[in-house]
C-alpha cells in the first residue's frame, strides 16, 4: 500500500514539474517572439544626412536601410530631398494611404510636433512634394519632431512613428534626421516616445 501511495505522489510531482516546464517555455517564447509583444522600435539608422539633391535619400524605417536610389532601399518609407535647394518630402504611393507625415491638412503643411503629441490613425497626413509644405523645417530647427505613418512590410500593417530633424535656415539645408522611432503593432505612439531601455532616469 505504501508503495502505491508513493508511486502516485511521484506521478503527481512529475506531472506538476511538466506543467511548470510548459509554462516556462510558453513564457520564454512570448518574450522572445517579435510578433507576440508590441514595442516601440527605434533606429537602427541614426544621424541620416539628407542630400541637397534631386534624389535625396530613401529610408526604410523598418530595416534601417538608406540609399540614394529606390532600388538600394527596398520597401522604402520616406524620401526627403532637395527641390531647387529647398527641403522637400517624398513618399511611396503604394499601398494607398499608408505613408505620409502629420500635417495640418492633406495638402500640408507638415507640422513640427510638441513632445507627447499623439500620432495615430486619427492624425491628418499629407504626402505632397511641394516645398511650401516643409516651411516649418526650412526655418532652421533643432530636435524638431515630425510624425509619420509607414507600411511595415514584415507585418503588412500601417505603423505610426516620429522622426527628429535638425535643419538650417533659410531653406532647410544642411539637414539631418538624428533619430526615429515607431510603434510596431499599429497602435498610437506619442512624439518623442522611446523604449524604456533607451530612457535615462535619475534618482533625487
Amino acid at each position: 500500500m505504501h508503495k502505491n501511495v508513493s508511486m502516485k505522489m511521484n506521478r503527481k510531482r512529475a506531472a506538476g514539474k511538466a506543467a511548470l516546464v510548459s509554462i516556462a517555455v510558453a513564457a520564454s517564447t512570448a518574450l522572445t517572439s517579435g510578433s507576440a509583444l508590441a514595442a516601440v522600435v527605434c533606429g537602427p539608422a541614426t544621424n541620416i544626412s539628407i542630400p541637397n539633391t534631386f534624389a535625396g535619400v530613401y529610408i526604410n524605417f523598418v530595416t534601417g536601410v538608406t540609399a540614394t536610389t529606390t532600388a538600394g532601399a527596398p520597401g522604402w518609407d520616406f524620401g526627403p530631398w532637395g527641390s531647387s535647394n529647398t527641403l522637400a518630402f517624398f513618399f511611396p504611393s503604394t499601398p494607398t494611404n499608408s505613408h505620409g507625415a502629420v500635417a495640418s491638412a492633406t495638402t500640408g503643411p507638415y507640422l513640427v510636433l510638441a513632445p507627447g503629441t499623439p500620432i495615430s490613425a486619427a492624425s491628418t497626413y499629407a504626402a505632397v512634394t511641394a516645398t511650401t509644405a516643409t516651411a516649418a523645417l526650412q526655418a532652421g530647427v533643432t530636435g524638431a519632431l515630425v510624425g509619420f505613418r509607414l507600411y511595415n512590410e514584415s507585418t503588412s500593417a500601417i505603423n505610426y512613428g516620429w522622426a527628429e530633424f535638425n535643419t538650417t535656415a533659410p531653406l532647410g539645408f544642411p539637414a539631418t534626421i538624428t533619430r526615429y522611432c515607431y510603434q510596431n503593432d499599429g497602435t498610437e505612439i506619442t512624439a518623442g516616445t522611446t523604449p524604456v531601455s533607451l530612457q535615462n532616469f535619475s534618482v533625487d
